[in-house]
């Protein structure tokens, strides 16, 4: 019960997208609260990354794209073929172009590229090795089955 007033402070606290997200996928696929508070954790979480590359705009697009392309089909929620490929592939330019560390100070930062079971998918997190956890966690709230390999790279920030 915890964590669902925890997600639903979130969502009242701007996460209204990711919510809506979780709504229409765990709609179609039946989802237990426990599955529908991760969906919501893992997509604010993609937003929130989004936003810390300057690059949400991107992001909404292709967000907006999967969430108006899916399809329910027994209980499993997707979108076809190449649908949002252009959107991904305009977030993933961002990102790319954003994540170009330089002679930066600050904390290493790792940028991780995770393969899926039914897809690709990125995240980011502070520190090395960080980023299998946050890998397995995205591909099992994008709902693309486990991970099957991850590579990480990762800047020290020492300019």
């Amino acid at each position: 019960m915890v964590v669902w007033l925890s997600v639903a402070g979130a969502a009242a606290s701007g996460c209204g997208q990711a919510v809506e997200y979780c709504d229409l996928k765990c709609d179609c696929e039946l989802c237990n609260d426990r599955v529908y508070d991760a969906c919501v954790i893992g997509a604010d979480g993609a937003i929130n990354e989004a936003a810390a590359y300057g690059c949400e705009d991107d992001y909404d697009a292709l967000l907006q794209c999967r969430m108006d392309r899916a399809d329910c089909d027994d209980n499993h929620w997707q979108v076809d073929g190449d649908d949002c490929n252009d959107e991904a592939q305009d977030y993933h330019e961002c990102t790319d172009d954003a994540s170009d560390l330089g002679d930066s100070t600050g904390p290493t930062y790792c940028v991780c590229a995770c393969t899926c079971e039914n897809g690709s998918t990125s995240t980011s997190c502070s520190g090395n090795g960080c980023c299998t956890g946050q890998c397995e966690s995205q591909c099992q709230a994008d709902d693309m089955g486990g991970m099957v390999s991850i590579e990480e790279s990762c800047g020290s920030g020492q300019g």
